[in-house]
């Protein structure tokens, strides 16, 4: 078996793709840390081939300013989804929540 190259000293002390890696209780999943559109996020991958970062700064931070407006905001998240919802079900579902919201604020469909 070869070793492996040598590493440079840029690679050597370069940010970590991923850092601090732990599963959970059950098994079935790996949350770790790495980087998102230049900030640090917390990513959780299941047995899929397909990991999502589970925090969004941009998203946080307007959830967060509308509610420290007083805005009553529901904030939806899917364990398999990544940024977007790409699962049938879990887009019926966001429009199924987006109807009971808009119900309750502006009156329910006729």
């Amino acid at each position: 078996m070869a070793l492996p190259g040598t590493l440079t000293v840029e690679e050597l002390f370069a940010p970590p793709q991923r850092a601090r890696a732990s599963i959970s209780p059950d098994g079935t999943r790996i949350a770790y840390l790495a980087p998102w559109q230049g900030r640090l996020n917390v990513w959780a991958q299941g047995v899929g081939p397909r990991p999502r970062h589970t925090t969004s700064p941009l998203t946080r931070t307007a959830v967060e300013a509308l509610r420290a407006r007083g805005a009553e905001v529901e904030y939806v998240v899917f364990d398999d989804e990544g940024h977007m919802f790409v699962s049938p079900e879990n887009v019926i579902a966001m429009f199924r929540a987006a109807e009971r919201f808009l119900a309750q604020h502006l009156g329910a469909r006729q």
